[in-house]
């Protein structure tokens, strides 16, 4: 089975760092992290409304794994944790209901830990989840 190893480079001087995500295999992918665990992430919805939400988690991104989108892979990251799953989050266009998105959960031990601190960071009526699974380090990088 493949090992999965997290680690933490912090970069002086800035207000996010980077998440080395090691995996047996090359290239490695490397996380970055735009958010971390207590900040506010804001911006404005596909419905033209502004929102902010305190993140529950580290939030960022694959430097080179793209998503089915064309843009790097989304990824929450628990940092209270050393678990080596991996799931994968299908959200949905709320306006269409049709897939928009994966979002990779890591360090989680269970799949209703993801799922639970996943829609942490969403209002309780929204629409966009589509379900989880969880997936393999390689089916990851080769999304």
């Amino acid at each position: 089975m493949t090992r999965l190893i997290l680690g933490c480079l912090l970069f002086l001087g800035l207000s996010s760092f980077a998440l080395a995500f090691l995996l047996q295999a090359d290239p490695t992918p490397l996380v970055i992290i735009e958010f971390k665990q207590g900040d506010v992430r804001s911006g404005i919805s596909r419905k033209g409304e502004r929102w902010e939400q305190e993140m529950h988690c580290h939030y960022g991104y694959f430097s080179s794994i793209k998503g089915k989108d064309g843009e790097p892979l989304d990824v929450y990251v628990n940092p209270d944790t050393s678990s080596t799953k991996i799931f994968r989050i299908t959200q949905l266009n709320v306006l269409t209901k049709e897939f928009d998105e994966y979002k990779i959960m890591l360090g989680f031990n269970t799949i209703e830990q993801a799922k639970q601190m996943y829609l942490s960071h969403f209002p309780d009526d929204w629409a966009g989840y589509g379900g989880i699974e969880e997936i393999s380090s390689y089916q990851l990088r080769n999304e």
